[in-house]
């Protein structure tokens, strides 16, 4: 597959299989939990397998950029967010002593 292509992706279990459009070959990536188990290229068309590879790249199908008039707002709302829970958890930490736990029981129930 070339990164210039637009590729299909299916999945079932553990198993994701991605192919190219027609003729090209196609890749099966199988999971052990978490973990890559093996990555096989086959033709999509057989089934058949061609060749077991240890390592493949793979790039994304489209790219997505948000122009900077949307982002700028969105991260001036999370900072704003952002400050707003710190000064909370700092309320909650500056009672949070021993002597003075049913004050932090209280707040974190609110």
């Amino acid at each position: 597959m070339t990164s210039s292509s637009r590729a299909a992706s299916s999945g079932c279990g553990e198993t994701r299989s991605n192919s190219a459009p027609p003729p090209r070959d196609a890749l099966r990536v199988e999971f052990f939990g978490d973990d890559i188990e093996r990555i096989t290229r086959f033709d999509p068309l057989t089934g058949h397998k061609l060749e077991s590879l240890e390592v493949v790249t793979i790039y994304p199908g489209k790219q997505f950029v948000t122009p900077a008039e949307k982002l700028r707002p969105a991260l001036l709302a999370i900072r704003e967010e952002l400050g707003e829970r710190i000064t909370c958890l700092r309320s909650i930490a500056s009672c949070w002593k021993p002597s003075a736990s049913r004050c932090a029981r209280s707040m974190i129930s609110k």
